[in-house]
């Protein structure tokens, strides 16, 4: 892989409500009925730094308060709600919140298949128990038989789990290394904190726009997550998601997964007033935007051909989806960058020598690019034989064979042909080699000549 993103800049939760667009939450006031959902506006967040980002989530029918009664100056009680910002989220509420913001489909019926998770579960005094276990199984948060811990407090670390497993995510961390864990978070000043066996989740995070630092360069993944930090980063990661529908693709002409299509989602519940999609590099660099302008109206599906915007082709390797939707309110919301693979199926292949005595041996050397399966040669007579693995150089991987010139192998003397052919998921790459077999001890036969004589003169 390319140099990493370079890093985003840091600001604090706070500071990022100073940088957001207008909203409307402005004018909502408390007991406001909300578009979707049950809850009213909240009562405790007039001022509250996270205020739009939880009005946004409470548009979208996502957010649950806590209700109190609440006195109307000459109109008696009603049943007001309360959002509690700067107390801590537990992994079950968490977990619920996501569920309804990525519209699992709730599972009422099945058993338990974890001790603590009962069919009678309710949070925020509504049923849960189908929420959670659709999020618990969907995303694996722990095996059948083990335990959710839906009441232990979550940590912003949590957070980076859930959500990574959400976009489908989980298998990226471990395609990174250790070094390129720790290029990526040799920023911050806490990353000696983060334990051995989070490094990869939380560099794979940072790396992919998940999450930032606070302006103090730490990024604090094992402190308590509040409720208005957990609503923040749902905002910033999931409420425009792109989905490219493969992970590694091939634009070589050959008609498999020849282009990439990717799908890209916004909000349900605000009008989208435009949209991009984004095609970024190892080093941070837009190379590609889908389409060349942003797009009017809500988001839809794009196709990369693997060529750049000036038109050229692409290299070979790993880039990262991106984009942004920006609402009717002003608000822009940048979507978790999705790694993806460009790869091109290539081989070469060659002999040494390409001509050889009967009896002696052909080295035939192959190189592959985009993952071949397996090599073989197709000697004369018809026989494939398999040519092993020799290591990688230079971003290829090395095939090697020792052919003897022969008559079992279809070599006999005189000139002959031997195909090289990669095998790959669903296609396939060939070449073929031209050799010359000689016999000394026959020269009409395709041998040597015999040494021609010089006379020598004799006293």
């Amino acid at each position: 892989m390319g140099k990493h993103l370079k890093r985003i800049a840091v600001a604090s939760l706070a500071g990022l409500i100073l940088l957001a667009g207008a909203s409307g939450a402005a004018a909502v006031q408390p007991g406001d009925e909300g578009p979707a959902g049950t809850d009213t506006w909240y009562h405790d967040l007039c001022g509250h730094w996270s205020h739009h980002y939880v009005y946004t989530l409470w548009k979208e029918g996502v957010t649950n308060g806590f209700p109190f009664p609440v006195f109307l100056p000459g109109g008696g009680w009603e049943m007001g709600y309360e959002f509690r910002p700067d107390t801590s989220m537990t992994r079950g509420k968490l977990l619920y919140m996501m569920s309804k913001l990525f519209q699992l489909a709730p599972d009422e019926q099945t058993p338990s298949l974890w001790p603590d998770l009962a069919v009678t579960q309710t949070l925020y005094g509504h049923p849960a128990y189908g929420l959670l276990r659709a999020a618990a199984l969907e995303w694996e948060v722990a095996e059948p038989g083990g335990t959710l811990n839906l009441y232990a407090t979550g940590r912003r670390l949590d957070a980076v789990e859930f959500i990574m497993a959400a976009l489908n995510l989980t298998g990226y961390p471990q395609q990174l290394s250790d070094d390129d864990a720790d290029d990526i978070l040799s920023p911050y000043v806490d990353e000696h904190h983060i334990a051995p066996g989070d490094r990869r989740l939380v560099a794979a995070a940072v790396q992919l726009g998940l999450v930032i630092g606070y302006n103090d360069d730490t990024l604090r993944m094992y402190d308590t997550l509040t409720r208005a930090e957990a609503v923040t980063i749902l905002y910033r990661s999931c409420l425009m998601r792109v989905e490219p529908a493969y992970s590694v693709f091939y634009p070589d002409g050959d008609g498999y997964r020849d282009e990439l299509s990717i799908e890209a989602t916004g909000l349900r519940n605000t009008a989208t007033v435009q949209w991009q999609v984004n095609i970024i590099d190892g080093n941070g660099q837009t190379i590609v935007h889908l389409p060349d302008a942003p797009q009017s109206g809500e988001p839809g599906k794009v196709t990369w051909d693997g060529y750049d915007d000036s038109g050229s082709p692409a290299a070979a390797g790993t880039y990262f989806v991106g984009g942004f939707a920006e609402n009717q309110d002003g608000n822009t919301f940048e979507a978790v960058r999705v790694p993806v693979q460009l790869s091109r199926r290539h081989l070469q292949a060659e002999v040494d020598p390409e001509t050889q005595s009967l009896g002696k041996h052909f080295h035939v050397l192959a190189q592959t690019q985009g993952g071949a399966t397996e090599v073989t040669a197709t000697v004369p007579e018809g026989s494939q034989v398999q040519l092993l693995p020799a290591g990688r150089a230079g971003g290829w991987s090395l095939w090697e064979l020792q052919l003897r010139a022969c008559e079992d192998s279809g070599l006999s003397p005189g000139g002959h042909q031997i195909e090289v052919e990669a095998q790959y998921t669903e296609t396939e790459r060939s070449s073929v080699i031209d050799v010359q077999v000689t016999d000394p001890a026959n020269p009409g036969n395709g041998g040597e000549e015999p040494p021609e004589l010089v006379p020598v003169l004799t006293r």
